[in-house]
């Protein structure tokens, strides 16, 4: 007989600790900021959203966020929502966060329900709109796969890599098909930032009996090296806890792009962290993390790509 469904979410998240830690990556923040340029070349960025509602568990849910005409999708992110009352959990698990177009960001999110209400519960995406003041921004994009195995739990780890002289500016995931939450498989991304120069590295893990195909997506351009801001935070082992952390500002003229985040586990015997929150808005990164059952903690780091 299986184990009631907010006890096989409990296992899966005391698993993944062996993993880096078991993230639902989000978005908070205002829904438009604006960093005027100033000066030859420089780059104007606006925020832009989308938002749709779940209304049941093991629901599939997919918003698109659009930049305005002559702007371009510099990166972006997204929110999966929270509802955490007494014993009860709803949130989405986000499995798809990138550039569908270049003027659209797609976010995808299947929702978990512990106790099957179906309370409407938001997801949000979001996009970091960048006009240049002159001529065109012209961004690549680079892509590279790995298998996700079945398993209790298994992780896998991508990178894709910018050709030639071009810097990674920001990047994207999706894991597919899509997680059937309902014979109850879960998925986590545990790490979605810019490694090095000219790469972006994405990780994830599942509790599931189906492979699955883990992308990873690169956005690239000829640029500056991008200034990195960041903050870390240390996420209590105590179930429901919290942490939320925000980066140092940009520096002025050097506009937000896009977020990026990572987590790590304090111990293999504890649990993991779950990430409400992973989002570039203003002059900020920001990241909302949640323990979702006792644990021993973890360590979860946001940060800010400024062009």
């Amino acid at each position: 007989m299986r184990p009631p469904l907010s006890k096989r979410i409990e296992l899966a998240a005391g698993s993944a600790a062996a993993l880096t830690g078991v993230l639902v990556a989000v978005t908070l923040g205002p829904g438009i900021a604006e960093a005027k340029p100033k000066g030859k070349g420089r780059i104007a960025v606006k925020t832009r959203t989308a938002t749709d509602f779940s209304s049941s568990h093991a629901s599939l849910l997919s918003v698109v966020a659009t930049c305005p005409k002559r702007r371009t999708a510099l990166g972006g992110g997204y929110s999966s929502g929270l509802l955490a009352a007494g014993a009860d959990l709803d949130v989405h698990l986000v499995y798809e966060s990138r550039r569908l177009d270049h003027r659209r960001w797609i976010v995808s999110g299947g929702r978990i329900d512990t106790d099957g209400a179906g309370n409407p519960l938001p997801l949000t995406a979001y996009a970091r709109c960048g006009k240049p003041k002159r001529g065109k921004l012209r961004l690549s994009s680079v892509s590279a796969s790995v298998p996700l195995l079945p398993g209790a739990i298994s992780s896998a780890t991508t990178s894709a890599r910018c050709p030639g002289k071009r810097q990674v500016l920001s990047g994207g995931f999706s894991s597919s098909p899509p997680p059937a939450l309902a014979s109850t498989e879960i998925g986590f991304v545990t790490e979605s930032r810019r490694t090095a120069a000219r790469r972006w590295t994405v990780t994830a893990g599942q509790f599931s009996p189906t492979t699955r195909t883990l992308t990873v997506s690169a956005y690239c351009a000829r640029m500056k090296k991008p200034r990195v801001r960041s903050s870390s935070a240390f996420l209590a082992g105590a179930a429901r806890s919290t942490a939320a952390l925000d980066t140092p500002r940009c520096p002025r003229r050097r506009p937000l792009a896009a977020a990026g985040f990572y987590t790590t586990v304090a111990s293999l015997s504890g649990s993991a962290a779950e990430f409400i929150a992973s989002t570039p808005s203003g002059r900020r990164g920001h990241l909302l993390a949640l323990q979702g059952v006792m644990g021993s903690g973890a360590s979860v780091t946001a940060h800010a790509y400024c062009l």
